[in-house]
């Protein structure tokens, strides 16, 4: 089943960083600029492949000024964001259309500063369950030196019906 077919299954239910996901999923070997999160925008994140079957995804990052510190380096809650985002968008991308997922914990290992400049992050699913995902990413600088790791557990629910999201706002 293509994941176009997903789409039309679950519209008017899907969040537009999960419809992005989708369609990623469908045409994998074009990277995609992820412009349906302000902050993910922000970030300058484009997402580079995924392989759903392995449970691995491959995002870029190029953070702008407002990241980075005095010392040249971004920030740090930045640097787990990127993490966060790579292991949340493959979790959008393995789980049924009809659920969603939440960061329930998120542990970030620096390893070194993070330079401005060009960023990627390779995010694994170590475990995905009905409930809960369990989600590891690393970060590498421009020259594809370690900078950071992650690990997360997601929880996975239900979605709620696009009308009734709005309606609780």
């Amino acid at each position: 089943m293509q994941a176009s077919d997903t789409l039309s299954r679950a519209d008017g239910v899907l969040n537009e960083d999960q419809r992005l996901v989708i369609r990623f999923c469908d045409d994998p070997a074009t990277p995609v600029a992820v412009d349906t999160n302000p902050l993910a925008a922000a970030l300058a994140m484009v997402l580079v492949s995924i392989d759903r079957d392995a449970g691995k995804l491959v995002v870029r990052y190029t953070p702008r000024a407002q990241f980075i510190q005095a010392a040249g380096v971004v920030q740090g809650g930045a640097v787990g964001t990127m993490l966060d985002f790579a292991m949340g968008f493959l979790v959008m991308a393995v789980i049924p259309p009809e659920m969603t997922m939440a960061t329930a914990q998120l542990s970030v290992s620096f390893q070194r500063a993070v330079r401005a400049g060009p960023v990627t992050a390779n995010a694994e699913l170590e475990r995905c369950g009905r409930t809960t995902a369990f989600t590891r990413a690393s970060l590498l600088d421009a020259d594809g030196r370690l900078v950071a790791t992650a690990t997360a557990v997601s929880s996975i629910f239900p979605q709620r019906p696009a009308a009734l999201s709005e309606a609780i706002r």
